[in-house]
């Protein structure tokens, strides 16, 4: 694999969600690094696909394939993850479902809140479970979870995510907490407007709802920054600018790094808060 300033060699690390987006570059990132990375989602397809890239290029990958939104599932995950590495030394909880964007808030059904507390709340509740008591026997560990702005800059476009992403951040701090003196830190990265695949699909839906006529994704993104989620850097960020935070968040040099919430946003917070 291709040299990076982070060393993870040896480290055993899980990224949720990691097909895709944020979790995809943050997985390429961890195994260029030198660690043993588990791919995990749903889609088989675009899991091998990254295990085989990962491993062309040198690194060590495997693919822990199923859903995180209930008991059974996240067990079945984690034995694969046991059977495979025996366990992990860094999780980064990545997976979520955003719902679809709203044009209407009230229209949205309350099974819609529900689903989205359980995928982005339930799923890291049940990870942190199954891996972190060992963290805290073997006195390492690193527990990052995956926020998003909008759990303090409500979009209501998305409504259901920013309640679920909030309920997240307490979970953050009631860990860090509970895991004082263990050696295992527990901090949070929230992204701004992130160009993900996602995003990316959910442009011009977006921009016809508005009634604009652009269709070009380079100019949607650059309208939807000016007018509707302005920050200071004038562009949304990149999936590997957002995995580069999560790398040193896990790295020796954040070792007295716990309980923080890291805003990766081009600066489009208002105010202090």
């Amino acid at each position: 694999m291709g040299k990076t300033r982070f060393d993870f060699s040896g480290k055993r690390v899980l990224v949720s969600g990691s097909t895709s987006g944020i979790g995809a570059a943050t997985a390429r990132l961890f195994a260029e690094s030198g660690a043993r990375v588990v791919i995990h989602g749903r889609n088989a397809d675009r899991a091998a696909a990254l295990q085989d890239e990962i491993r062309a290029a040198g690194g060590t990958a495997i693919v822990a394939l199923g859903s995180l939104d209930s008991d059974a599932g996240a067990a079945s995950i984690v034995q694969q993850v046991e059977a495979e590495f025996g366990g992990i030394d860094i999780l980064v909880s990545n997976a979520g479902d955003s719902q679809p964007y709203a044009a209407d808030w009230f229209a949205v059904p309350t099974e819609d809140w529900l689903s989205s507390y359980n995928s982005n709340v339930g799923g890291a509740v049940r990870l942190a479970k199954a891996f972190v008591p060992a963290m805290r026997r073997q006195r390492w560990g690193r527990v990052i979870l995956i926020g998003s702005s909008a759990y303090y800059l409500p979009i209501p476009d998305f409504p259901t995510y920013g309640p679920a992403k909030a309920a997240l951040a307490n979970v953050m701090v009631n860990m860090t907490k509970i895991l004082g003196g263990t050696g295992v830190t527990v901090n949070m990265i929230s992204p701004g407007s992130v160009l993900t695949e996602t995003m990316q699909a959910n442009l011009l839906p977006m921009a016809q709802a508005e009634g604009w006529s652009d269709i070009d994704p380079l100019a949607i993104e650059r309208r939807l920054i000016a007018e509707k989620w302005p920050n200071a850097a004038g562009r949304m960020g990149r999936p590997e600018e957002i995995a580069a935070t999560v790398a040193f968040v896990a790295s020796e040099e954040a070792a007295y790094m716990t309980g923080a919430h890291i805003r990766v946003n081009g600066g489009e917070s208002p105010s202090l808060h």
